[in-house]
């Protein structure tokens, strides 16, 4: 490879940081401001000018994305040759752990084997463990609850014995039963040989304070990059306090404080505001955003100088002026959707499909823009989780609309033999499905059938508990909406859903179903209901063009010429059940700068029969709000119409 010369490929901010010369250095990376240029500069002047062995580099990112891309990068720098070391903390930790284990003979990590088959407990093994722990442990505590209150407490570096007794003092007995499966969790984990993806970093940390195992690592590990680091937790900071410990070690952090957004999973951001004391580094500062018109920056810019808690920095723009940001407040969700669908199409005549996005604070307002954009025939991708309808407790309040409408649709029931649980697994619907295709009947006319052989003897019985149910909602004469309530009202599923959920999950799956009550109203006949519905085909395939579609933490790292972000309305951006209004305003930041051309900002007077206000944070970026009609009506009401 030829000589990189770095004064010329890079600006002088930028050159700064990347040929920093010794000691630590924290690098404050606006939007758009080249962070990522940055680290793969300083890591290729580091190899090529100041000797460093590309072994002894290693580079910490926040997802396996951006770790991907910085290894592209630095091939196209350095060459195919030079191999640098790039990956997220957990998948470092995990390598650390496979060749240091055997240092410490004690606990999980002792009995743990890296290669066995399934040795990390991750989603449904990870849940049935959880299941098996509140069991062993005799405490009445759903499942859910205790497995998040663990991760929460794992990655705040909380040990068990600290939570159970700060619990106790508080009289928060339902934590303190958590602990008590915590401590069968643990016992189970030693006998199947398994650790979770909190452990690998706890175990990391705590083998990493063996002098004899440090000083290997000291010598391996010379040099430290860590990107992201405002969204870093407090034991991930443990480590790489391990690894490159202050004051003088050679570290390179890069973030924004102003980005933000991850304090509701335990990102210590301020950790990134006290490195310079800490360490007593050098900072540099990217102000200039090489993304976006000066006019969207200027909005972000006016926005985020509200917030109390920065550190000061000031974009400003390498491009031109630009289209101004401007906001619609529209009468309801419905329009809202309508009007940013017709600018999607006004977009669509000068930009690809991919490079429009609509941003949303909550995923339940996906729904209206997926139906227009569907009826527009745009096409369109929900990018960051499933596609509204097929979310997981809005598909099985549809299974069951389906069977009331077409009893002969056995993926329907299939979805719904469990669901709420009835102990009727995988076992008993291929005991249904066999016996269906025997007797060339429907699935759910085999439940019935007296000659369906059971594997369990119990499951008969359940079984014809869910088909006499199945037959009286078939007889019920109602509209959809009604239909639906019917449906939760007989089966309890919300009281289900609230044991198999923590309670910011519950709340989201809560106002899904609620979206999903507004979507019945405007299709009372349940067989049109279930028409459209299907219509809105859930799309996985992220590598198909289309509109994009997710949350605005879900588009952190991305970018697109043109961006709608919708629902800028007081309640849900800020959102109702925020603790934190600085946090929900970097949220509002991060999504003003993800756009590079033009930006639109919606809200509605109307959501799901109740009214809002449009959000403060579009005057507090200096956008021109225009006049708007407040709902006149019924008050009110924070109340989900899904309650337990």
């Amino acid at each position: 490879m030829g000589k990189i010369d770095f004064a010329a490929q890079l600006s002088a901010a930028q050159f700064r940081a990347a040929t920093h010369a010794k000691g630590p250095l924290r690098v404050v990376g606006g939007p758009g401001g080249g962070k990522t240029r940055v680290l793969t500069y300083r890591i290729a002047w580091m190899v090529r000018e100041a000797g460093i062995e590309p072994e002894n580099i290693l580079a910490l990112t926040f997802t396996n994305k951006a770790a991907t891309e910085m290894k592209e990068r630095l091939a196209a720098l350095l060459g195919d040759d030079v191999k640098i070391a790039a990956s997220t903390i957990h998948s470092w930790a995990y390598r650390f752990l496979c060749i240091y284990r055997g240092k410490n003979a004690d606990g999980i990590l002792g009995t743990w084997n890296p290669n066995a088959k399934s040795s990390i407990l991750a989603d449904a093994r990870q849940y049935f463990a959880w299941q098996q722990s509140v069991q062993a442990a005799k405490v009445d505590v759903a499942p859910a609850f205790a497995m998040h209150t663990v991760s929460r407490a794992k990655n705040n570096g909380v040990s068990r014995a600290a939570l159970r007794s700060n619990a106790a003092e508080a009289s928060d007995h339902k934590v303190v039963r958590a602990c008590d499966a915590w401590h069968e969790y643990e016992k189970w984990q030693e006998r199947m040989k398994v650790i979770d993806f909190d452990d690998l970093l706890i175990l990391a940390n705590e083998l990493l304070a063996r002098p004899d195992i440090i000083k290997k690592v000291h010598d391996y590990h010379k040099v430290v990059l860590l990107d992201e680091s405002q969204d870093t937790n407090l034991v991930q900071w443990g480590i790489v306090r391990k690894l490159a410990p202050p004051p003088k070690s050679e570290l390179t952090v890069v973030g924004d404080y102003d980005q933000s957004i991850y304090g509701w999973r335990g990102a210590a951001a301020e950790s990134f505001l006290e490195f310079v004391q800490d360490y007593r580094a050098e900072t540099v500062k990217l102000e200039t955003n090489y993304r976006s018109t000066s006019a969207i920056v200027d909005a972000a810019n006016t926005l985020i100088e509200r917030n109390g808690s920065r550190e000061e920095k000031v974009l400003e723009a390498a491009g031109k002026p630009g289209t101004v940001p401007f906001v619609r407040v529209e009468p309801d969700a419905g329009v809202e959707a309508s009007r940013g669908v017709e600018q999607v199409r006004r977009w669509l005549a000068d930009y690809e499909a991919g490079e429009v996005a609509i941003l949303v604070r909550a995923w339940w307002l996906t729904r209206s823009f997926e139906e227009r954009l569907l009826k527009g025939r745009i096409p369109y991708r929900v990018v960051g989780g499933p596609a509204f309808f097929g979310r997981r407790e809005v598909a099985d309040l549809l299974a069951y609309v389906t069977l009331v409408v077409d009893p002969t649709r056995d993926a329907a029931l299939q979805r719904i033999l469990n669901v709420p649980n009835r102990f009727l697994g995988a076992a008993a619907w291929r005991a249904v499905e066999r016996h269906a295709l025997k007797r060339e009947m429907p699935a759910l006319a085999a439940l019935s059938d007296p000659g369906l052989r059971w594997p369990k003897k119990y499951m008969r019985d359940r079984s014809m508990d869910l088909y006499v149910l199945l037959q009286r909602l078939r007889r019920f004469d109602g509209e959809t909406r009604e239909l639906i309530e019917e449906i939760l009202a007989k089966t309890r599923y919300m009281a289900w859903l609230k044991e198999e959920c923590e309670p910011e999950e519950l709340r989201q799956r809560k106002d899904n179903i609620d979206e999903m009550l507004t979507a019945a109203e405007e299709h009372p006949d349940p067989a049109d209901f279930v028409f459209y519905a299907e219509q809105l085909t859930p799309k996985k395939d992220d590598s198909e063009e289309g509109v994009v579609l997710t949350s605005i933490h879900g588009a952190k790292g991305l970018e697109f010429p043109c961006v709608i972000v919708a629902g800028c309305a007081e309640g849900i951006l800020p959102h109702e059940r925020c603790e934190d209004v600085e946090e929900e305003r970097r949220l509002a930041y991060v999504a003003i700068t993800r756009a590079e051309r033009e930006l639109m900002m919606t809200a509605a007077t109307l959501y799901r029969n109740r009214g809002y206000t449009p959000s403060r944070f579009l005057e507090e970026a200096g956008l021109e709000v225009p006049e708007w009609e407040p709902v006149t009506g019924p008050p009110e009401t924070t109340e989900s119409v899904a309650t337990v």
